[in-house]
């Protein structure tokens, strides 16, 4: 289902340092920078409070990192408050981090990725509020980044260029998550976002990427399943909240949906036969392969202790 609701998020405007021409690689040790990437992030969830000293930290030590011959494969498994998303046949690896605040909405993104063809890393922050009610329809560009966590990155080609899927989740408010699809391009030395690839064919519709909202209590799947290749997805239907009075939330149904690359677009799929999708649905999507940690980079190991409270005071 394709959401055109008011979203407000806490971030919107990018920051962009771009790293122009090849970068040259060298052999270098990479776990001082992974031990700098692991504190200051996870410092900064524990604490629920960006700081930009630190996260101008993290963007220098991965830019300087992207200049070594093992950054593309190093696994970074010691960073807990980091998503890395890898993608080695289109030759792209993305960084990214969320800091919630929890006594506000929203939160602070940021992140960058590195393009292994063209030999460059690119950072972004979000630093402002972006208004997504057309964001299906929108394109936007390195300038205008809205901020988000990629779990997951599926690289394609049209019109003999790399493109590439990437899978974003980030939260709406305590109750309601949202996940999408965009496409991501980079073109005359620019992050292009967005892309209108995927159709409808029964409408006619086209969006630039597809939006979910879903009650975070019923937490819905939505990956590239390399076995159906096909993008699969839960089939959502609304019900009445059981956390908000009055109001209509989205939960899957026990059905799957899916965006089928045709070699021109993603052809929308109402209905799949039933399958088992590769991904297990989770209360958040997983940072990779790290173990008890949420989203936020949090323990999921249930304690005694109370949630960080500090006000975001950037």
């Amino acid at each position: 289902m394709i959401c055109n609701m008011w979203i407000r998020f806490k971030f919107g405007l990018l920051c962009m340092v771009m790293h122009v021409g090849l970068v040259s690689q060298n052999d270098c040790d990479l776990s001082p920078v992974e031990k700098t990437l692991d504190s200051l992030s996870f410092r900064m969830v524990e604490e629920g409070r960006a700081n930009a000293d630190d996260i101008s930290t993290i963007h220098r030590e991965l830019a300087k990192a992207s200049a070594c011959i093992d950054f593309f494969t190093y696994p970074f498994e010691g960073v807990r408050a980091m998503s890395i998303a890898d993608d080695t046949v289109g030759g792209i690896r993305i960084f990214t981090s969320m800091v919630n605040d929890p006594e506000v909405e929203g939160a602070d993104f940021y992140g960058g990725l590195y393009l292994r063809d063209e030999s460059k890393w690119m950072s972004f922050e979000s630093l402002d509020y972006l208004n997504i009610k057309s964001f299906a329809r929108d394109m936007s560009t390195d300038k205008d980044w809205y901020g988000s966590i990629y779990y997951g990155v599926h690289p394609f080609k049209h019109e003999d260029r790399w493109h590439w899927v990437v899978f974003g989740y980030a939260p709406l408010d305590r109750f309601t998550g949202v996940k999408f699809l965009d496409i991501l391009t980079y073109e005359n030395e620019r992050l292009l976002f967005g892309k209108p690839l995927f159709v409808n064919e029964d409408t006619g519709q086209r969006f630039n990427r597809v939006i979910f909202t879903y009650a975070a209590e019923a937490p819905m799947t939505l990956n590239y399943d390399s076995q159906e290749k096909k993008i699969v997805f839960d089939h959502l239907m609304p019900m009445k909240s059981l956390y908000q009075e009055g109001e209509i939330t989205m939960v899957p149904d026990g059905s799957y949906s899916a965006y089928e690359w045709t070699g021109n677009y993603w052809r929308y799929i109402d209905m799949l036969e039933m399958i088992i999708p590769e991904e297990t649905p989770r209360s958040q999507p997983i940072l990779d392969k790290r173990k008890n940690r949420d989203i936020f980079g949090r323990s999921t190991i249930k304690t005694n202790g109370d949630k960080p409270s500090k006000k975001n005071n950037k």
